[in-house]
């Protein structure tokens, strides 16, 4: 399924505490099983990528994963829009 050297990036709204979600849903658990399953390390560090200004609440939504082989050379950065 997964080659070496690979990422996984995207706007999953799938929510976990392993990349910083306070809950998590069905989606985040079912992405964090699959990721344990093939290895996948983590870039997110537990910053919010989505921001609601109507409820007044932040959460990781928005997340990257890389194979092992590559993660020591990763960095993960969230940039706030203008």
């Amino acid at each position: 399924m997964f080659s070496d050297s690979s990422f996984i990036l995207g706007d999953f709204n799938a929510k976990h505490s392993l990349w910083g979600s306070s809950v998590a849903n069905d989606r985040g658990n079912e992405l964090s099983n699959l990721l344990d399953d093939h290895a996948f390390c983590i870039l997110n560090d537990g910053t919010p990528t989505y921001c609601s200004h109507r409820y007044d609440s932040r959460d990781a939504l928005d997340v990257a994963f890389a194979s092992p082989d590559i993660f020591p050379s990763c960095s993960w950065t969230v940039l706030v829009s203008v």
